[in-house]
């Protein structure tokens, strides 16, 4: 079914749950046109689910305010025939709680490319809402480029408690070839990453302002033109087992915030530092990383007035000291 014409394509009501759509294709028309709508689907009801889905519109492509939907095997700014048909300001907007974006496994992803914006947008105070396996930047085939205008996920405004990706790491997103960051978090607390793979962002591979209690388990970040992971103004968090490698400046850069622990992550080949600290933290914990081949220091601690541990880590290779 093809839906071109209107404002929105499908509207689900607030009052309106348990209902599935599917094999949709809103605002384009047969020919593969973009009609110009507002919203290709827009849903305010809870515990509805989208699969089966092609969306393209002017404004989003699937707008949720409500609460327990999900979203599964959906094409989001691009169609399954790997047409660029994108949304101008974000493929999936979400300021609902507890919604689920992507499947549980790759035959149930959505792909969501060639937004000229954000991939997903999680925004205006939502919460407890889970980004599972989805591929942001792909074309269908899963590795041919196809990035977003900014960032592949945003997450503002006092959007507290959401997850992206899941202790599983057969259902966590791969996120690629931002235009500028590949997950962008602003004024919001209590995200945890797992298992998340990031790669080629034009911008960093994570970059935090403002975000406090921002955790990293087991996720991948390579090839970003800035840093891996960037946590400025007031953020913190924690990073476990995670890969940062391949970053143009340094792997993980962090300043003025709360408490830092860095734990058996593997940090290499970065251009700059592996860690890079300043300005004044409380706690910093450096333990148990390998830090690998990084072309300035492993590690870099420019910070005043904080207690720092640094033990258990393998330091080789580095382009002038192992630790400064």
């Amino acid at each position: 079914m093809y839906i071109a014409g209107g404002t929105t394509g499908i509207s689900v009501g607030s009052s309106v749950s348990g209902v599935t759509i599917q094999y949709v294709t809103a605002g384009i028309d047969q020919t593969g046109v973009n009609s110009g709508m507002t919203y290709g689907v827009s849903l305010a009801g809870s515990s509805n689910t989208v699969q089966n889905v092609t969306a393209a519109n002017s404004t989003y492509g699937i707008y949720i305010t409500g609460s327990s939907n999900t979203i599964t095997t959906s094409y989001v700014g691009i169609t399954s025939g790997n047409s660029d048909v994108s949304n101008v300001t974000a493929g999936i907007y979400v300021s609902g709680n507890s919604n689920t974006i992507g499947g549980t496994t790759t035959a149930t992803a959505n792909y969501i490319p060639y937004n000229d914006n954000w991939g997903i947008q999680i925004d205006g105070g939502a919460t407890s809402n889970t980004v599972k396996i989805n591929y942001i930047g792909y074309k269908t085939d899963k590795t041919t480029a196809a990035g977003n205008g900014q960032h592949g996920i945003t997450i503002r405004t006092s959007s507290n408690g959401n997850t992206i990706g899941n202790a599983s790491p057969a259902q966590a997103p791969y996120i690629g070839n931002s235009g500028q960051n590949g997950i962008d978090i602003r004024s919001s607390s209590n995200i945890t990453i797992n298992n998340a793979q990031i790669d080629n962002s034009t911008g960093h591979g994570v970059y935090l302002t403002g975000a406090s209690d921002i955790d990293f388990n087991t996720v991948a970040i390579t090839d970003s033109a800035q840093e891996g992971i960037a946590y400025y103004d007031n953020s913190y968090g924690d990073v476990t087992d995670s890969t940062i490698t391949g970053n143009t400046l340094n792997g993980i850069a962090y300043s003025t915030g709360g408490a830092f622990t860095f734990d058996g992550n593997t940090i290499s080949n970065n251009t700059q530092n592996g860690l890079s600290g300043y300005n004044s933290n409380n706690a910093v914990t450096i333990t148990d990383n390998a830090l690998n081949a990084n072309g300035a220091r492993c590690i870099y601690q420019n910070i005043v007035s904080s207690t720092v541990t640094i033990t258990g880590n393998t330091v080789s290779s580095s382009g002038s000291e192992g630790i400064n």
